[in-house]
């Protein structure tokens, strides 16, 4: 079984990518109607919600699930899957009752967030359930259903009010298409009685707080908000245009952020279960045959940005270009670096993880506070790179270390 996981990566990596790059194309194009249709205030506080929905999502989706995967038998999640999100759930209630004194947003555009932040942690569960079993096609065919649901709930919408389109008529209209998508996937595979098992859950939630996965959270949640300080800096240091710019350039770097998602969507599962250093440098050869792909097509990428971008914005954002080429840089040092931290994972190393993140933290909040006052959405991309940069070179760096301890 093991020899056939490792003859089928390739193919689940581009399994997934192929299907990723259509879902984001889908969603892309969706972008570029949002872009044409939504003023710029609006757009500001769209991008501005989206932003919140990632960091929420994040810090109970890919924390909760990267230890789901990771501590799969450890914490014996065979019997407990139900309970286990049941955990997330709650955790999210919390964190709704613990903000909405200080909601930044109108309440239409609130209630909005509020529901795509419970629907993305639910369709998010059953895909990180299929990482965990290796079920790689459907965990990539979720992904494109989930797109073509939101396109076919979102157009007709747009055609109908058109350049009266609102923030919270796209999230609510996302958060709906997720939860249909989500009914239709698990409606009869789920334990729903375990979302409701308060012992089980307590337990549970105590072993990730406060067990050995409480570095592993810590470093999840941290990196879940440096993804995030770009654009609350942004939101409280600049204007609208600004905001606007960076959301507009990230939206085209998602597309590149499809590659990085795909190999570490395989990579994570994949080496928990390997035992050898000539699989693992195996896997690690056919990456830097990617590498050698993806670098370069993400220099065309930035080049064609020129024309590209200003064709879609009708030249709103000029700054947009810049942006997208600093991300583009980044999204490539992610790429050669960022999947070695599956092996420190693999070793359970989570108090290093937990403190590079934070050390990457402070970093990034102190380059993005200068850069956003000097050069606004400029700025920040730059200290985007330099974060990502620091985080995922030392993180390689100490991976080599565990790599020397597999037996040959």
């Amino acid at each position: 079984m093991l020899l056939e996981v490792f003859s089928l990566d390739m193919k689940w990596i581009l399994q997934i990518f192929s299907v990723n790059m259509l879902s984001k194309v889908i969603v892309g194009l969706v972008g570029a109607v949002l872009i044409h249709f939504m003023a710029p205030p609006e757009y500001a506080s769209y991008t501005f919600a989206l932003a919140c929905v990632a960091l929420m999502t994040e810090l109970l989706t890919s924390t909760f699930n990267t230890i789901y995967i990771a501590g799969y038998e450890r914490l014996g999640l065979a019997k407990e899957a139900g309970s286990f999100l049941g955990v997330q759930l709650w955790a999210a209630l919390a964190l709704i009752l613990v903000t909405l004194p200080l909601r930044p947003f109108p309440a239409p555009v609130y209630v909005s967030v509020v529901a795509l932040c419970v629907a993305n942690i639910l369709s998010e569960f059953t895909r990180a359930v299929f990482r965990q079993e290796l079920r790689f096609t459907q965990f990539a065919t979720v992904q494109v259903v989930r797109s073509l649901a939101y396109v076919a709930t979102l157009l007709p919408l747009v055609l109908f009010v058109r350049y009266g389109l609102a923030a919270w008529h796209a999230l609510l209209v996302q958060a709906t298409s997720l939860l249909i998508v989500f009914w239709f996937v698990v409606r009869r595979s789920l334990d729903y009685a375990g979302l409701l098992r308060m012992r089980q859950i307590i337990r549970l939630g105590r072993l990730v707080l406060f067990g050995d996965y409480r570095y592993l959270l810590g470093y999840s949640v941290t990196l879940a908000i440096v993804a995030q300080v770009d654009v609350f800096v942004l939101r409280a240091l600049t204007d609208d245009l600004q905001l606007s710019t960076y959301g507009s350039a990230f939206r085209y770097y998602g597309i590149l952020a499809l590659a990085l998602g795909s190999v570490n969507a395989v990579f994570l599962p994949v080496i928990q279960k390997i035992g050898y250093k000539k699989d693992l440098d195996s896997l690690y050869r056919k990456h830097l045959k990617m590498c050698l792909v993806f670098g370069p097509l993400t220099v065309l990428g930035a080049v064609l940005a020129q024309w590209v971008i200003p064709w879609v914005d009708t030249g709103r954002y000029p700054d947009a270009v810049m942006v997208f080429r600093l991300l583009a840089a980044s999204s490539v040092i992610s790429f050669v670096f960022s999947p070695h931290v599956s092996l420190v994972i693999r070793f359970e190393d989570f108090r290093f993880l937990f403190l590079n993140s934070c050390a990457g933290l402070v970093l990034c909040a102190v380059l993005n506070y200068f850069g956003a006052l000097k050069l606004g959405a400029v700025g920040s991309a730059a200290a985007t790179l330099v974060t990502w940069a620091f985080i995922n070179i030392s993180t390689y760096f100490r991976a080599q270390r565990y790599r020397t301890m597999l037996p040959d």
